[in-house]
């Protein structure tokens, strides 16, 4: 019988040996076809010890998602609100399943959600198309699809709300020096920790489908983040306890789906007192492309719409897109 990877993964993920004879049995197979399907597991990026005489562990212990635990951490009121929940081994990306999703005749129940999550993207997305680093069984990739009646053009602080709830649950499994950086990021200790990409279809004005998709770092490695330009650093860094990573996603889906709920009755303004006690850019120099044009200022906060201001020179401006850089006295942003 061929063997289940997700199983066979589980059954490692203890960080103990097993040896070939005993997972053979399990799976009524040959040693050889055992070793053949741990062999498979290295193309997922899980690092296995093989020991004469022992047999095979993970070197490092992964704890993978638990859709009962990850379901019995989220509230009644909003487990009602779940139309679609699924757990992947691997996906391309979470955004892009449930983007393919909707259609001119999607029509969820009103208020609902579909949610997704992979242990593992091959095709991770950061925001300006960016690659999110992925690796199998570590983080958090979740994505959420909702209806909204608002409309696309209403939704410009939606990003920065999902923000200030990521920046709650890091705070409630205590993390400290959390902070957000316009429009996409969350940060502990002047690090990024997690990205949020929002995706739209639909009208301007009318009825709209959103995804959105959080990225969060539980624990990862040099070796893995060496593409990364930028400074990061995971929970894991920060005293938390990677086999509380289900009971972390239960936490994260109750935040966001009260969060969005609070956003489509009263926009964005209800959330800015708290947006601005992590604002990162208030008061930093930093640096704004947008198009072909790099403007230097410093940062003035956020408006009702979740726009960034500047002040450059002697004026303010709002902006709505572009790319920001922070100049921290201590690190680079």
């Amino acid at each position: 019988m061929p063997i289940p990877q997700n199983e066979l993964i589980a059954v490692l993920a203890d960080g103990c040996f097993h040896s070939g004879s005993a997972l053979g049995e399990r799976w009524r197979v040959s040693r050889a076809a055992i070793a053949k399907a741990i062999g498979k597991l290295t193309y997922l990026g899980l690092d296995v010890c093989a020991v004469k005489g022992k047999g095979y562990r993970l070197v490092d212990r992964i704890s993978l998602l638990d859709a009962q635990c990850i379901l019995g951490s989220v509230d009644a009121k909003n487990k009602s609100r779940i139309n679609q929940f699924e757990i992947f081994p691997t996906l391309p990306s979470t955004n892009s399943y449930l983007l393919d999703q909707v259609s001119d005749h999607l029509q969820l129940p009103d208020s609902s959600l579909n949610i997704c999550l992979a242990e593992m993207q091959s095709a991770g997305r950061g925001s300006r198309g960016r690659n999110w680093i992925s690796p199998f069984g570590q983080n958090v990739y979740m994505s959420l699809l909702r209806e909204f009646s608002v409309g696309a053009q209403s939704l410009g602080g939606l990003s920065l709300a999902i923000g200030v709830g990521v920046a709650r649950v890091l705070e409630k499994f205590h993390i400290d020096e959390v902070g957000l950086k316009w429009p996409n990021d969350v940060f502990v200790s002047k690090k990024k920790a997690a990205g949020i990409l929002i995706e739209i279809k639909g009208d301007a004005l009318q009825i709209c489908h959103v995804v959105i998709g959080i990225g969060v770092n539980l624990k990862l490695s040099n070796e893995q983040m060496t593409a990364v330009q930028q400074p990061w650093t995971s929970l894991a860094a920060h005293g938390f306890n990677i086999a509380r990573r289900s009971e972390f996603v239960g936490e994260l889906l109750n935040s966001v789906i009260e969060v969005v709920d609070e956003y489509e009755r009263l926009g964005f303004e209800v959330f800015m007192a708290e947006w601005a006690q992590k604002d990162l850019a208030a008061g930093s120099q930093l640096e704004l492309k947008v198009a072909n044009r790099t403007l230097s200022g410093v940062g003035r906060g956020v408006d009702r719409t979740g726009s960034l201001l500047v002040q450059i020179g002697h004026s303010v401006e709002a902006y709505s897109n572009g790319e920001v850089s922070l100049r921290f006295s201590n690190a680079d942003g």
